[in-house]
């Protein structure tokens, strides 16, 4: 996958830990841009920290033109990281003919749908993506090389008696919270 991205115009839908996985792999791998769009501006200030080149708010005035005046020709890859139908169809949008979505959010419901005359006219790939899947011996290496640095999403540290408060609070958006580390110590 990393060869593909080498280059390429990319929107990141969702810019929580998954997304900004994405997004900071994305940039290790030599995008040219990345568009982030997510409705908790701290969120999307963390996607700006973290190397998007462009942040805004999914339900804005405008987002999707905004980036289109950005980037023409569509984007060559849209992440859409946060399993909301408006996503995957601001991800048809956004994309130009020939792109690939990368379907990596868990929805709440049981089904999502594409637009299918935007899809099929477009020749848009769909994958699907498991988080997991194969990944982790990789991710752990980039790590390990200082390559990858995922330490900025740790928001908050906890010890284990406040495991239930901070799953609370990741729930519910609590306190700028974008990841929760319960914390032993040792």
């Amino acid at each position: 996958m990393a060869q593909p991205l080498k280059g390429a115009q990319v929107g990141i839908l969702g810019c929580g830990p998954i997304g900004l996985s994405a997004l900071k792999c994305a940039r290790l791998f030599g995008v040219a841009d990345i568009y982030a769009l997510d409705p908790l501006a701290y969120r999307a200030q963390a996607a700006r920290a973290a190397g998007a080149d462009w942040t805004g708010d999914p339900a804005g005035p405008d987002p999707v033109g905004e980036i289109k005046a950005r980037a023409p020709d569509g984007l060559d890859v849209v992440f859409e990281c946060c399993g909301q139908q408006a996503a995957v169809d601001q991800a048809l949008e956004l994309l130009r003919p020939g792109g690939r979505l990368m379907l990596i959010g868990i929805p709440e419901t049981d089904r999502i749908s594409l637009i299918i005359e935007k899809a099929r006219r477009a020749e848009i790939r769909v994958l699907n993506v498991r988080r997991q899947c194969e990944c982790t011996a990789d991710t752990l290496a980039l790590m390990a090389r200082g390559l990858l640095d995922a330490d900025f999403m740790v928001t908050h540290r906890v010890p284990p008696a406040g495991a239930g408060e901070a799953f609370e609070m990741v729930a519910g958006y609590n306190d700028g919270v974008i990841k929760a580390m319960i914390q032993f110590d040792d």
